[in-house]
């Protein structure tokens, strides 16, 4: 009889405690208003216009700075065989800083004598052939042989050049035996570098800058 009674009281107690706890209530999920969709997705709209929109002034920026630095006129102001090779094979005539016509061959290094390869035997010939021509080409000048240096080779071409009236860069070997013809004779250490003058020096020196590429 007293553990009925027990028993009975525990559920009671169990009944009153579950009656004091509030019933558990199920989180409210609020759906976002149309006009807050349209909201939110024009947000997005203007976001990705402005970032094509950003994309596509940078590429017209450097598209613009390519072509300016293409069109510049200083871009070439001082490498005419750039120009030279910018024009093409069929491209514009182009002239050097002295007025002389560069050629596009010459300028691309194209030989027309074809390949020569260092240490072959085409190559020690050519450089068996340009010492014979040297040392003539001493002998027709006057110059002695320990006093000849860059400046006397230029010295000598623009002598002959002057002399039989052809520009400096077409001289060939076979003007400095035509000029013997003549029966020229050069001044005593003529050539010589010591005895040029810094005027002279800086003329030949611009004389020959870029002649190999000329026309």
């Amino acid at each position: 009889m007293a553990a009925t009674t027990r028993a009975r009281s525990k559920a009671q107690s169990t009944e009153v405690a579950r009656a004091q706890i509030p019933p558990t209530s199920s989180p409210t999920i609020t759906k976002p208003s149309k006009t807050t969709s349209m909201t939110i997705s024009k947000k997005a709209s203007a976001v990705r216009n402005h970032l094509k929109n950003t994309k596509a002034a940078a590429l017209n920026a450097t598209k613009s700075t390519s072509a300016k630095k293409l069109d510049s006129p200083s871009l070439f102001k001082t490498s005419p065989r750039s120009r030279c090779l910018a024009g093409g094979p069929k491209g514009p005539k182009v002239y050097d800083d002295l007025g002389f016509e560069l050629s596009y061959e010459a300028c691309a290094g194209i030989s027309r004598g074809g390949i020569c390869r260092p240490r072959g035997k085409k190559y020690y010939d050519m450089e068996d052939e340009r010492a014979r021509e040297r040392t003539r080409q001493r002998e027709i000048m006057g110059t002695e042989r320990n006093n000849v240096s860059a400046l006397t080779f230029m010295a000598w071409n623009d002598r002959v050049a002057r002399e039989l009236g052809i520009p400096y860069h077409k001289v060939e070997m076979k003007h400095f035996e035509e000029l013997a013809k003549r029966g020229f004779v050069g001044k005593e250490r003529e050539f010589e570098a010591v005895n040029m003058s810094e005027e002279e020096r800086d003329r030949l020196s611009k004389l020959c800058t870029g002649a190999a590429f000329r026309a």
